[in-house]
C-alpha cells in the first residue's frame, strides 16, 4: 500500500513539474530570463533552460536582452516547466511562433 502511495506522489509530481502551459510574455528581464502572465492572471518567473546569456552589465547583455525581447515579448509562448534555480525561478523550455524553441 505504501509503494503504491509513493508512486502516485511520484507521477503528480513529474505532471506538475514537466507539464506544459501557456501564457504572455511580459517582462524581459534579461537574456535568460523572462516574466510570463498566465491564465488565472498569476505571474512566473521563468529561467531558460540550457542557456546562461551574459547579464545585463556584462559585455553583450544588452544584445542578449534585447534578442530575447524581439523574438518573445507580448507573445504568448508554450512552455515546459524542467525544474527551480537555487533563486527559486522555474527553469522552462520556451516555444513561441509555431513551436520555434528560444533557448
Amino acid at each position: 500500500m505504501k509503494l503504491k502511495f509513493v508512486y502516485v506522489i511520484l507521477f503528480l509530481s513529474y505532471n506538475l513539474l514537466f507539464s506544459q502551459s501557456r501564457g504572455k510574455v511580459i517582462k524581459v528581464k534579461d537574456g535568460d530570463t523572462v516574466v510570463v502572465i498566465l491564465g488565472n492572471n498569476h505571474q512566473e518567473t521563468l529561467r531558460l533552460a540550457e542557456v546562461d546569456c551574459p547579464e545585463n552589465g556584462q559585455p553583450f547583455g544588452k544584445n542578449a536582452k534585447q534578442f530575447t525581447s524581439s523574438q518573445i515579448f507580448g507573445k504568448r509562448v508554450m512552455f515546459y516547466r524542467t525544474g527551480k534555480d537555487r533563486y527559486n525561478r522555474t527553469v522552462a523550455k520556451i516555444f513561441y511562433d509555431d513551436n520555434k524553441y528560444l533557448s
